[in-house]
């Protein structure tokens, strides 16, 4: 019995812990950076305004739009201004960047899946969201978006990490 139990405390204290690191790294620990923004359109050619946030290195800071973003939302044939909102880092690994652009206020949840090992834009355009680039591998984690239960101003959002969890907040007000 006490044998029984030793051999049991042992598995718990070092095998354990070591299989949910292993498991975790096997599984893709991948993390993700998560913009949420919010697209005004306008006649002016197209700019980003940060919120007050300072001129940052993207590459380094991670919250304002990379100069891929804007030419493919200029692409797109978009003017007027791109706000940014939220900005969420999830993970230490290596990360997938993920630049989400509301048109309007959603009137019900949505969930958007996070990239495979690649950066992607999501645009809300009307009722439907279209993906940049188009067929991009997706991983199995998401990001949930859904209007503020007490505040029809406010668009919500959740990021779900390698582990299952979730966190998040206020992604834009409108």
């Amino acid at each position: 019995m006490i044998r029984t139990t030793l051999l049991f405390s042992l598995v718990i204290a070092f095998v354990l812990p070591i299989s949910r690191i292993n498991g975790a790294h096997l599984a893709g620990s991948q993390g993700v950076v998560v913009i949420f923004a919010k697209w005004i359109p306008g006649p002016e050619p197209l700019s980003v305004d940060q919120f007050g946030l300072p001129q940052v290195d993207v590459e380094m800071d991670k919250r304002g739009l990379t100069e891929s973003e804007l030419r493919q939302l200029k692409d797109m044939g978009l003017t007027g201004r791109i706000r940014i909102g939220r900005w969420q880092v999830e993970g230490v690994e290596k990360r997938s960047r993920v630049l989400i652009v509301l048109q309007h206020q959603l009137k019900s949840s949505v969930v958007l899946w996070q990239p495979k090992e690649t950066d992607v834009i999501y645009f809300q355009d009307k009722q439907e969201w279209k993906l940049l680039p188009p067929k991009t591998p997706l991983s199995g984690r998401f990001i949930t978006l859904a209007p503020d239960k007490t505040d029809s101003s406010v668009t919500m959002c959740w990021v779900e990490d390698f582990e299952g969890g979730r966190s998040g907040g206020q992604a834009v007000r409108w």
